[in-house]
C-alpha cells in the first residue's frame, strides 16, 4: 500500500485526500464557511458540528426525576437507569450495559484496537468520542455553550461539570430536620426516615427497603444461599 506524505512535515497516511486537509494546515487556508455568522474551518465535517451551534433546541425532561436534556435518545438512555434494564450483553465477559454503543465501545478493550484516527494529525483514539474532543484542540473551537452564562466548552462533559457552578446555591431542606442536599430525589429518599415508608420490598422474604439500592444489596444474600 503506497503512503502520502506531507512535503512540509512528517504527516503520512495511506490517503491522498487526508494529506490535501493536513497542508491546510501549513498555509492556513480554511474553504469552509458558516453563512450564518462567517466563522471559517478546514474541515468540511468541522463546519457541520459548528452550524449546531445556531440551532434552537427543544429540551427533554425525565419525568422520575430532575434530568434534562436536548437529546430524545439522550433521555431514552438515561430512563434505563430508573429501570435497571441492561440489554445488550458482551459475549465475551459477559458485562451487561444499557446501550448499544457503550457494548460497541467495551468490546474494543478486547481488541486493544484504536480505530478512530485525527484526519489533521493521526492519532489514533478508541473512542469516536474521544477523537471529536480532540478535533477541536486543532480548530479552537467551543461548541457547547451554557445557556445561564454563555460560556463555551470543547466537550459536552466539561459543560456539565461547569453548570453545576449555578446550582451549588439552590438547596432543598427537610421541613422536620437540619437535612439539605441540590437534589430533589435525595430529599425524597431521606423523607422516608421520617414516615417510615419502605416502599422497596424483596420478593422473596417481604423485607422493605426506604431504596432500591438497599433491596439490591439485600438480594445478594438470597443468592449467595441458592
Amino acid at each position: 500500500m503506497k503512503f502520502h506524505k506531507c512535503p512540509i512535515c512528517e504527516f503520512t497516511s495511506f490517503k491522498k485526500t487526508d494529506v490535501q486537509r493536513h497542508i491546510l494546515i501549513h498555509s492556513g487556508e480554511k474553504p469552509y464557511q458558516c453563512n450564518l455568522c462567517g466563522k471559517r474551518f478546514v474541515q468540511k465535517g468541522h463546519l457541520k458540528r459548528h452550524i449546531k451551534v445556531h440551532i434552537p433546541r427543544k429540551i427533554h425532561k425525565c419525568n422520575v426525576c430532575s434530568y434534562m436534556t436536548l437529546y430524545t435518545t439522550s433521555l431514552q438512555k438515561h430512563l434505563l437507569k430508573h429501570t435497571g434494564e441492561k440489554p445488550y450483553q458482551c459475549t465475551i465477559c459477559k458485562i451487561r450495559f444499557t446501550t448499544k454503543s457503550n457494548l460497541k465501545t467495551h468490546l474494543i478493550t478486547h481488541t486493544g484496537l484504536k480505530p478512530y484516527h485525527c484526519d489533521t494529525c493521526g492519532k489514533s483514539f478508541r473512542q469516536k468520542s474521544h477523537l471529536q474532543a480532540h478535533s477541536l484542540t486543532h480548530t479552537g473551537e467551543r461548541p457547547f455553550q451554557c445557556g445561564i452564562c454563555g460560556k463555551s466548552f470543547t466537550t459536552k462533559g466539561n459543560l456539565k461539570q461547569h453548570s453545576i457552578v449555578h446550582i451549588k446555591g439552590k438547596q432543598h431542606r427537610c421541613t422536620i430536620c437540619n437535612y439539605t442536599t441540590t437534589k430533589t430525589t435525595n430529599l425524597h429518599t431521606h423523607m422516608l426516615v421520617h414516615t417510615g415508608e419502605k416502599p422497596f420490598r424483596c420478593s422473596i422474604c417481604g423485607k422493605g427497603f426506604t431504596t432500591k439500592s438497599n433491596l439490591k444489596q439485600h438480594s445478594v444474600t438470597h443468592m449467595k444461599f441458592k
